[in-house]
């Protein structure tokens, strides 16, 4: 369950909180499948002001025969950068892409990457990732999925689900789960934002905050299976667990994820 996003004004929208803004450290992961190559830029998950300021947690870029790349980029009067070399998106593939950030003003992100399934990888750089100083702000801007504000000719174009964002670096056994399918709601420690993007709910829900994801455009989308815990608590502003709407929705996905461990798809 997912959404493909137009690349022209689709994006779902979830505001801003307190838990959400400026963090240091941070891991930011996405389920990806594009279509074609990546040529230009485009925003999967990102915190941006319409002055251009804040976190860009997870973005797509590419050109000059270089395509396919992810970037993150936190704002700074020196910025904090990392960018892929070619190739860690591939298209009609669904890739399981994390950016981390351990904080500090001469610590550099790092990027992950893998097919959903595979053991995920630190990936090859462009360059050298860079640490910064003079970090700015994101706490005055809205937190996307498939675009950056103001709203300008970065929308991502393709399938997204499985966002989510964690206040803390995980573990490398952490990153190997999520590589290999298990879904953000097994590693709650930490987690400021988590929505699986079903492609069914709007608004879209955040299972770990206040702010649900007003959808713009996006149609629905069938991605592989992934595995979830056996119980998923949320709450969602007027639902609340136990509610025929939220319930019907956990107890889908939940035996999705039953019917994965039980074929011994967890190992």
């Amino acid at each position: 369950m997912a959404r493909t996003f137009g690349g022209v004004s689709d994006q779902i929208a979830f505001g801003s909180e307190a838990a959400l803004d400026d963090l240091s450290p941070y891991t930011a992961m996405a389920l990806v499948r594009t279509t074609g190559d990546v040529t230009d830029e485009r925003i999967l998950l990102s915190k941006f002001t319409s002055g251009y300021v804040g976190t860009i947690h997870l973005g797509a870029t590419g050109g000059g025969g270089n395509n396919n790349k992810i970037y993150t980029h936190v704002s700074g009067s020196t910025p904090w950068y990392a960018e892929s070399a070619v190739n860690a998106l591939v298209a009609d593939t669904w890739r399981v892409v994390v950016a981390t950030w351990a904080g500090g003003t001469a610590v550099a992100p790092k990027l992950w990457a893998c097919t959903l399934g595979d053991a995920i990888a630190e990936l090859s750089y462009t360059g050298t990732p860079t640490g910064g100083s003079g970090r700015s702000s994101d706490a005055s801007a809205t937190l996307r999925i498939g675009a950056r504000d103001a709203l300008d000719a970065t929308f991502f174009a393709g399938g997204l689900a499985e966002c989510a964002l964690w206040n803390r670096v995980l573990s490398a056994d952490e990153l190997n789960a999520l590589g290999k399918g298990f879904a953000p709601a097994f590693f709650p420690s930490g987690r400021v934002m988590y929505s699986p993007v079903d492609g069914r709910s709007s608004p879209e829900l955040n299972y770990a905050g206040t702010t649900h994801g007003t959808v713009t455009g996006t149609t629905y989308l069938e991605h592989p299976p992934v595995m979830y815990p056996a119980r998923m608590a949320m709450t969602k502003t007027g639902a609340v667990v136990g509610s025929s709407r939220v319930g019907s929705l956990t107890q889908g996905k939940l035996l999705r994820g039953g019917q994965l461990m039980r074929r011994g798809l967890a190992a």
